[in-house]
């Protein structure tokens, strides 16, 4: 494992929850979304409105990046 790969699984564990707060579900609604649980919550906003997401941009590769949001909308 890399250091790149232990970042992603940081940043991954860390974000996991954030589209359970009010601030990401509104944000949510405002721009018009209506995903149906926290992830794809997140996976809408990360799509829709990436600048909420600072550390999304600096921290992951663009391959993560890639990754990360394919994982969300994965449906698990």
């Amino acid at each position: 494992m890399t250091e790149e790969d232990l970042e992603f699984c940081f940043y991954s564990i860390a974000s996991n929850d954030l589209g359970k707060t009010l601030f990401y579900t509104e944000e949510h609604q405002r721009r018009g979304g209506s995903a149906p649980d926290h992830d794809l919550l997140l996976h809408f906003l990360l799509k829709n409105a990436p600048e909420l997401f600072p550390a999304f941009a600096t921290i992951l590769s663009a391959e993560q990046q890639t990754n990360y949001i394919e994982g969300l909308d994965a449906n698990f």
